[in-house]
């Protein structure tokens, strides 16, 4: 029901609240109460709006937080959906996240956030000025024992041959910059966006490394055009991660 009234809303410009206040009291109705975190829940919604996530994963995190009504009347919480601020690891991984309203709502694990240091390594090294989706995904073919690493071993893909294949694109810039090396807009600060609803889809606020060569597809340009001539298309990229995650349980960083 909130899809069907975030894609035919009643009233388009309040869609977002309308959609989870009529989701919130049918569940009331029922007998059923949410224990909603709003900044949590403002994400969730804008990824099922824009369609990064299916219904059927919203529907998962969502039945996480149900509970049995124990009184009369819920409230329903005002969500307010603005950008989702990024917070990257300055000297490798610790307290780097996403965070709304100045709220910190997920986590980078140490892996993901190693990958980040180690993007800005490679934009540094090409001599660029800013992190594209390339770079991270350099950064991410470096980190041992990653999930997305292993994602890609599996597919038969080796870290040098990706690594040719998005060099041979992106090439070398003029120089080492000066400055900060932040995320470039619009496509790194998408990329790195897009790891969160990825997570959110397995079910969790903590965004790994996997979930990072995952979006990746979010952006159609070298780097995920490198992964597919290589063989790792989104689908089979996305099947390579979930049997991983199946495979290691509770103690995978995948």
């Amino acid at each position: 029901m909130i899809r069907a009234l975030l894609r035919h809303p009643p009233f388009p410009g309040h869609r977002k609240p309308i959609a989870v206040a009529a989701g919130l009291q049918l569940l009331a109705v029922n007998g059923w109460q949410a224990d909603l975190d709003p900044p949590e829940a403002a994400i969730v919604i804008e990824c099922l709006a824009s369609g990064r996530i299916a219904p059927a994963d919203a529907a998962a995190w969502l039945s996480a937080r149900l509970s049995p009504c124990t009184a009369p009347r819920i409230s329903v919480p005002r969500i307010r959906i603005r950008e989702t601020l990024t917070r990257l690891p300055l000297r490798g991984p610790g307290g780097a996240g996403m965070s709304v309203n100045g709220r910190m709502v997920a986590r980078f694990s140490d892996r993901a956030a190693t990958a980040i240091f180690l993007a800005r390594q490679e934009t540094r090294r090409l001599g660029h000025d800013s992190i594209d989706p390339e770079h991270l995904l350099l950064g991410l073919i470096r980190v041992e024992d990653g999930g997305g690493l292993a994602a890609l071993d599996r597919l038969g893909i080796s870290p040098e041959a990706l690594r040719q294949q998005v060099e041979g694109i992106i090439g070398h810039g003029p120089g080492t910059p000066d400055g900060p090396i932040r995320p470039s807009r619009p496509r790194g600060q998408k990329v790195l966006n897009s790891a969160l609803p990825e997570a959110l889809a397995h079910g969790t606020t903590d965004i790994r490394d996997a979930h990072m060569l995952l979006a990746q597809f979010h952006d159609d340009g070298p780097a995920s055009q490198a992964l597919g001539r290589l063989g790792a298309t989104e689908e089979r990229v996305r099947d390579t991660v979930t049997a991983l995650r199946a495979q290691a349980s509770r103690h995978s960083d995948v």
